[in-house]
């Protein structure tokens, strides 16, 4: 995870993509190790000057596609999905379709996500011409 430290690791929109399928696979690694998420990579993606106010990154598509790809059910950061569609829809959705995949969801943080997901994404799949 050290690759995702890195100001010079640059993701294309297919890599990024691609990568968040294996999300479900790398929040298992986390919620199985100490870390429980990956909300101290997160944390360095932080443009705000005030650290306990909310999370801004760089307005670039690796900036953003690192977060979603790092961004976990366990996750304890405040995710603005409305923000996250006006910047990139197709991340966005990619997101809320892996923060969904897991088969077992074991805490409330991560029933709450899914929760408000379920309520938020169905109106915001309308605006797709393809679900491809």
């Amino acid at each position: 995870m050290l690759l995702f430290f890195s100001q010079n690791l640059m993701l294309s929109e297919s890599g990024a993509l691609r990568f968040i399928a294996f999300q479900r696979w790398l929040a298992l690694i986390f919620a199985s190790s100490p870390y429980v998420n990956a909300d101290h990579i997160l944390k360095t993606y932080n443009t705000n000057s005030d650290i306990l106010g909310d999370i801004h990154l760089n307005n670039d598509f690796s900036a953003i596609a690192k977060f979603c790809i790092l961004y976990f059910p366990e996750s304890n950061i405040d995710l603005n999905l409305n923000a996250l569609w006006n910047a990139n829809k197709e991340l966005c959705a990619s997101l809320c379709f892996a923060l969904q995949s897991p088969r077992f969801i074991g805490t409330a943080i991560a029933f709450d996500k899914r929760a408000v997901i379920l309520q938020w994404f169905p109106n915001k799949l309308e605006e797709f011409d393809s679900l491809n």
